[in-house]
């Protein structure tokens, strides 16, 4: 476990989902991962996340840290959409479906992959995208049964109750969503040189 050297913060929950489940994957092992320099992606590996609704994106260091004065504070997320659009879509999409339902820090239920984070927020998170391919019925049926026809999801799934599954396909999130939440991603990105 890294150093937590600071705190960015986010409006929402999707803009939040977004982060976790796939911005920081692209910063160090994805789109991003050869840019320099090359360690890049530590500094916002480093930042515990929260939401913070009352105000706007932000990152604010920890007293006697600071921002390593080369760090890269603009990526092109847009670049992402024609790639993994429709999963940043699900990710976003949950976000919003567990807005007011799980803290997005309480502890995830046993059995869940840990390399993906610990809360139960980015389990149900992560699960997002296979449940956006699966449907509603399709994810009743394999629940019920214990059995998932993709057990690599397995962990993720088991981590999402009817309820949230059902919120989730009844929870609108659309591509002017998840432009307003990368906005609000590239506004903390640039509040880095700031802090």
């Amino acid at each position: 476990m890294r150093d937590v050297i600071g705190t960015i913060s986010f409006p929402t929950r999707s803009a939040l989902a977004v982060w976790r489940a796939e911005i920081l994957g692209q910063l160090s092992d994805g789109m991003w991962e050869n840019t320099a320099p090359h360690d890049h992606w530590e500094f916002w590996h480093q930042l515990r996340t929260v939401v913070d609704g009352s105000k706007k994106p932000h990152v604010v260091m920890d007293e006697g840290r600071h921002v390593p004065y080369n760090q890269k504070v603009s990526y092109n997320v847009a670049g992402l959409y024609p790639i993994i659009g429709d999963r940043m879509l699900a990710f976003g999409r949950m976000g919003r479906t567990l807005s007011s339902v799980v803290d997005v820090d309480a502890p995830k239920d046993p059995g869940y992959d840990e390399r993906h984070g610990g809360t139960k927020f980015d389990a149900c998170v992560h699960a997002a995208e296979y449940l956006a391919e699966m449907g509603l019925e399709a994810f009743l049926a394999e629940r019920a049964s214990g059995k998932y026809s993709k057990p690599w999801t397995e962990s993720y799934l088991k981590q999402v109750d009817e309820e949230t599954a059902r919120r989730f396909f009844s929870t609108k999130y659309t591509m002017k969503d998840l432009r307003a939440d990368v906005k609000d991603i590239k506004a903390a990105f640039k509040t880095a040189r700031q802090s």
